[in-house]
């Protein structure tokens, strides 16, 4: 993702969290950071992600 532009980042990250369950995880790169975390994640980790 680091090579789309941030609005592109945030429209496959809202994709890609409707496809989780809740308790799902999101994993990214260890160079991935979502700087704009959407409200229904939690930061677990570094690159580790948790659907609400």
């Amino acid at each position: 993702m680091i090579y789309f532009e941030q609005p592109t980042r945030d429209l496959l990250v809202g994709r890609l969290v409707q496809q989780l369950i809740p308790g799902g995880h999101l994993l990214t790169g260890h160079s991935e950071t979502l700087l704009r975390l959407p409200q229904s994640l939690t930061y677990v980790q570094p690159a580790t992600y948790r659907k609400c």
